[in-house]
């Protein structure tokens, strides 16, 4: 449980809080109208990622041989992992740039860019969804139960503490953020 609550709580924190610089820096711009566009691509993401932990869980029970999917899931995990941390530790110091540039871009494209915020929304959370998901696999697979209390939890407290942050203006250096997250 504890392993599955660490998880969900670091995956769900960091997409959470960059769908909260998302939002912030639409406001700054003043394209508020564009932050439903946003909640309903992360929306979109929390759904997708639940449907493909479903399937993919329901799909080795199917299979007699559960410690191979897990050898393969695991074999799928580390190149996954080791390219977020490799892009955190290269990307992390100017993420906040990085978002600001993109949401400039989107936000210029006219009746497009409610698709291309619902875009953006939807891969910044449907990647850490997607991580979620192959890093539990093997968790979900030993404990239904516990893992799943553990996903619930964890989820659970990273709305608190992102709510927290936003709430009382806690500000986070990004910077050092990706680098602890790395």
């Amino acid at each position: 449980m504890i392993a599955s609550f660490v998880i969900s709580f670091r995956e769900a924190f960091e997409a959470l809080i960059i769908v909260a610089l998302i939002i912030t820096y639409l406001k700054r711009m003043n394209k508020e109208h564009l932050v439903g566009s946003v909640v309903m691509g992360s929306a979109l993401a929390v759904i997708v990622s639940i449907l493909v932990g479903v399937f993919v869980y329901l799909t080795p029970v199917l299979v007699v041989e559960k410690e191979l999917v897990e050898v393969v899931g695991a074999f799928i995990a580390v190149p996954v992992l080791a390219s977020v941390l490799y892009w955190m530790a290269r990307k992390g110091a100017r993420i906040k740039e990085e978002v600001k540039a993109r949401i400039e871009k989107e936000s210029l494209r006219g009746s497009k860019a409610y698709i291309g915020m619902v875009s953006f929304g939807f891969i910044v959370v449907f990647r850490e969804g997607l991580e979620t998901v192959l890093f539990t696999l093997p968790l979900l697979l030993r404990d239904l139960l516990s893992s799943i209390t553990g996903l619930s939890l964890g989820v659970l407290a990273s709305l608190t503490v992102s709510y927290a942050v936003l709430r009382y203006g806690v500000r986070m250096d990004l910077k050092k953020f990706s680098t602890l997250q790395a």
